[in-house]
């Protein structure tokens, strides 16, 4: 089950069908079904993206007004020459930021790409964006900071070799607060890195 919200509803991805639910009660405001399962969701100005898989190579991001409950765009995604099969997304400042084993930025207004990083060691978690950067951390445990406009690699740091913890990266999700990356590792180690 995926999740996103604004203030009128949650919505949820359950299989191929995506359900509006209303805050206050919790009951099904609308649903639609989709070309195959939902795999991420993540919401911004009206619009919902979403990652969908039908099949092994067949993966696609689409943006769903959810006014009109209908699709905008539709971006397929590939596993060589074009851009990177989704995994994870984020939007920010009108791009969305797709992991899989690279990082690329898409234009959220028409779904044209962007931008993408050259292949990395892993799959990539959740994109994070603050300031001028996107932050990715590999589920091998690099710490990787690119440049928002051009994708460029700021820096990397390797979180799992770390001779400070000794322990392996926890399975949950870095977070950005106002002046810090919080890391977490292990069961009793948190990292705060300061951007």
């Amino acid at each position: 089950m995926v999740l996103a919200t604004d203030n009128q509803a949650v919505y949820m991805g359950d299989g191929n069908t995506l359900k509006a639910l209303n805050t206050e009660n919790g009951e099904v405001t609308w649903q639609k079904a989709l070309s195959g399962t939902i795999g991420d969701i993540a919401f911004r100005d009206g619009v919902l993206y979403i990652v969908i898989q039908s099949g092994v190579d067949d993966t696609k991001l689409v943006a769903l007004n959810i006014k009109s409950q209908q699709i905008d765009w539709s971006l397929p995604f590939t596993s060589g020459g074009g851009l990177l099969l989704a995994n994870k997304i984020t939007v920010a400042d009108h791009k969305i930021y797709t992991t899989n084993t690279q990082l690329a930025a898409i234009n959220a207004n028409d779904g044209t790409g962007l931008w993408q990083t050259k292949e990395l060691s892993s799959t990539l978690e959740h994109p994070i964006v603050s300031g001028n950067r996107v932050y990715v951390r590999s589920e091998l445990g690099m710490l990787y900071a690119f440049d928002k406009d051009s994708g460029s690699e700021i820096g990397s740091l390797n979180l799992q070799n770390n001779s400070a913890t000794g322990y392996e990266i926890a399975e949950l999700s870095p977070v950005i607060t106002d002046d810090h990356l919080i890391i977490p590792i292990g069961s009793k180690w948190i990292v705060a890195i300061i951007p």
